[in-house]
């Protein structure tokens, strides 16, 4: 019987640590794409350059549900891609509802 409370407690206990994880990474990632979209708004996109997108997040988002990595993935992926490039008005506005729509996603993890 010990060893089934021990073994409860400690599931419990890891998913907790998860949740909290999860919470954490998740409002980490709103922030993230918060500063990006304003940049982009304003038509700082050199700014962007200079801040570290996303890298230290990479590991951990595998604690999100399948449909929010997509997300996330694709919408860094278009970020990193629309960096390299030229941003015409159009373009921003659909980069910037791509981040709204990603961040609206990631809020339903927390």
């Amino acid at each position: 019987m010990g060893i089934v409370i021990t073994f409860a407690g400690n599931y419990f206990t890891e998913k907790l640590k998860e949740r909290e994880q999860r919470k954490t990474l998740a409002k980490a990632l709103i922030t993230e794409l918060k500063v990006i979209k304003e940049l982009l708004l304003n038509y700082n996109t050199y700014k962007i350059k200079e801040v570290p997108i996303f890298s230290a997040n990479i590991p951990s988002i595998v604690l999100f549900k399948a449909k929010t990595i997509d997300a996330i993935l694709k919408i860094y992926l278009e970020i990193n891609f629309s960096l390299g490039s030229l941003l015409s008005s159009p373009d921003v506005e659909k980069l910037t509802q791509q981040i709204d729509n990603t961040i609206k996603i990631v809020e339903s993890e927390i």
